[in-house]
């Protein structure tokens, strides 16, 4: 294999595929990365066989071939290396490959191509070209919310489901729930579905998404793929029934609280520092008070923090107990100005809601007084 590439195109599609490189594994060839050379472009893939990653570059191609070279090094000598023109060469019979720029060149040992799985390939059952911006927004309203408990593996997905022309997503782990939707989803194609995707590996697919644009998406029995700009990306689906989280949503609110959210954000953000460090809940209480909402926290080992925020109170009056991170967690991925924090009660879910962001929902459960030990 000899081939030649821009330094800057290579670079960025080595950095996107390097996400799908496992930290560790028992498979020495998963930690490479495959180089396949032909048809003037060069072909970058990686995965750890739950995700994967696939980037085109186009190059000069001076003879075809392919190599496996090891991850960690490839993309930090290209990171490191001047801009302009960089050639690989790859050796099929020790299966190592030279770099050159300029008057310098590296070689390093790699794998047969042979050893490498390859990323599957669709067999077409439901093809849609959806909104970039509209997929980007689903999850950027979600993912937060997933649950990082393995014992149950469904929760530390992200539900996806598209009902005409509505992209919804739906997260929860156990003590919040998440849902954004987007309307005007589908450029291309029509179908409806629901598919519970790892909320890791959409992590990695909003961090390449980018803006504009479509991307092609084929969902088969268990797998999606995602296709824009030269990148592919494989996941496979997790298996089981999402739970009906929504049907445990209160559907009576005796107290409702106006508030502007970027306030109600940071004042919870400051006084969580004072809540009890020997506790990883950083309860805070809010209550009503005067003009507006009270929100304390306190430590014996620490101090007290007292903060009241301007608020417009409608209904009941009394006080709840928030996990300071799960609340500002919500608040920070909400858009707009005013929130409206709807409560049930004391002990009940609350819902958090914005005009300016009606596609978003979140829903947390509060702390009784005598907890302090949540994640």
């Amino acid at each position: 294999m000899q081939t030649v590439m821009e330094h800057r195109d290579l670079l960025s599609a080595l950095q996107n595929v390097a996400r799908a490189v496992p930290a560790r594994t028992t498979l020495p060839v998963l930690s490479g990365i495959l180089v396949e050379a032909a048809d003037n472009q060069v072909k970058l893939a990686a995965t750890d066989l739950e995700l994967g990653i696939e980037c085109h570059v186009p190059a000069r191609v001076e003879q075809a071939g392919s190599v496996v070279l090891p991850a960690r090094y490839l993309t930090e000598i290209i990171r490191r290396i001047p801009d302009g023109r960089v050639e690989i060469q790859a050796d099929p019979v020790t299966n190592s490959a030279t770099i050159h720029w300029g008057t310098s060149e590296f070689t390093i040992h790699g794998h047969h191509p042979d050893q490498f799985p390859s990323l599957p390939k669709p067999e077409a059952e439901t093809e849609l070209e959806i909104n970039r911006d509209v997929f980007r927004a689903v999850l950027e309203g979600t993912l937060f919310a997933t649950s990082q408990d393995e014992t149950r593996p469904i929760l530390t997905g992200v539900q996806l489901t598209m009902e005409g022309n509505r992209l919804k997503a739906l997260s929860t782990d156990g003590y919040r729930i998440a849902q954004r939707q987007g309307e005007g989803a589908v450029a291309e194609g029509e179908a409806d579905f629901s598919a519970v995707v790892p909320g890791r590996n959409l992590g990695e697919l909003l961090r390449l998404l980018g803006s504009g644009g479509t991307a092609r998406t084929i969902l088969t029995r268990n797998q999606v793929f995602v296709t824009f700009d030269g990148v592919k990306f494989v996941s496979r689906l997790l298996e089981g029934q999402y739970p009906a989280v929504m049907d445990l949503v209160p559907r009576d609110f005796p107290s409702r609280w106006r508030v502007d959210r970027q306030l109600l954000h940071d004042a919870c953000e400051r006084v969580s520092l004072l809540s009890d460090p020997l506790q990883r809940s950083y309860a805070i209480n809010l209550r009503p008070e005067g003009q507006g909402i009270l929100i304390t926290a306190s430590s014996a080992a620490v101090g007290n923090a007292r903060e009241e925020i301007p608020a417009g109170v409608e209904g009941e009056g009394f006080e709840i107990i928030f996990n300071a991170r799960y609340l500002a967690e919500g608040l920070r991925n909400m858009r707009g100005g005013e929130v409206l924090l709807e409560l049930s009660g004391p002990l009940k879910a609350a819902r958090l809601t914005t005009p300016d962001d009606p596609g978003f929902l979140y829903v947390l459960m509060p702390m009784r007084p005598s907890e302090g030990n949540q994640p």
